[in-house]
């Protein structure tokens, strides 16, 4: 997850190799494209093409992490520095797990 947001928020491609092939990590690569970021597959390794610590874009519509909290979470505190509107879903567990931190921490 981290590499593939880190990959996001800078400029250029960067390279990632071992990248585990989960769902969790395939939400996080969904949600980035929803907003912008190109995430390319080899082989042998990921490739993000980073649009810079500016250059994230509003997603067109309701990003979904699925299970994943790390993607939830982390993902929310990046489109937090943004100035547009970024909504969020998950599968019916997700949506049942507190955030309470995660909601007063973005207040």
């Amino acid at each position: 997850h981290r590499a593939l947001m880190l990959g996001a928020l800078a400029e250029g491609e960067t390279h990632i190799n071992g990248l585990l092939d989960a769902e969790d990590v395939s939400r996080t690569a969904e949600c980035l494209a929803e907003m912008g970021v190109s995430v390319r597959h080899s082989a042998s390794e990921v490739i993000v093409e980073g649009r810079g610590e500016a250059g994230l874009v509003a997603a067109t519509r309701v990003m979904d992490a699925g299970n994943s909290g790390t993607t939830l979470r982390l993902l929310m505190g990046i489109a937090a520095g943004y100035p547009f509107q970024a909504d969020f879903t998950g599968d019916a567990s997700l949506r049942k797990r507190p955030f309470r931190c995660a909601r007063w921490a973005l207040k």
